[in-house]
């Protein structure tokens, strides 16, 4: 959900040129980093790591696209997005650490993993027009 609003919010502020929704799209993406991203590995994950569900479970970066782009690949979109508007390095840095992350769970299974690999294209080739907001 985080995700999905940043988008929203980015893509607001592409039409009107209002700064608070680049504003909020800041705020926005700080808090789901705060909240969602496990310090040690830099995984977006799809519960607070200090979530009682963290601690007694395992908590994931969700990758699988079930009816649109996962969580984590959503985010880690809407981070480069961010990135690339404001020319703050500090959220591409995070959307890297995400991928890396999650590396190995999309290299096993690809075909279920496409956003993360949109993600990633959109990492090396420096373009929004593979995020849910470009299209």
């Amino acid at each position: 959900d985080h995700a999905a609003l940043g988008h929203a919010l980015l893509a607001a502020h592409a039409q009107t040129g209002q700064p608070r929704y680049l504003a909020r799209a800041v705020c926005l993406a700080d808090a789901l980093l705060a909240r969602f991203r496990d310090p040690r590995t830099g995984a977006l994950l799809d519960v607070p790591p200090d979530s009682l569900t963290s601690r007694v479970f395992w908590a994931e970066q969700p990758l699988e696209d079930p009816a649109g782009p996962a969580p984590a690949a959503a985010a880690v979109q809407f981070l480069l997005a961010l990135r690339q508007r404001t020319g703050e390095d500090r959220y591409g840095q995070r959307a890297v650490e995400a991928l890396r992350a999650g590396a190995r769970a999309a290299a096993d299974d690809p075909p279920a993993a496409a956003g993360y690999y949109l993600a990633l294209a959109t990492l090396l080739h420096g373009s929004s027009a593979a995020s849910p907001a470009g299209r």
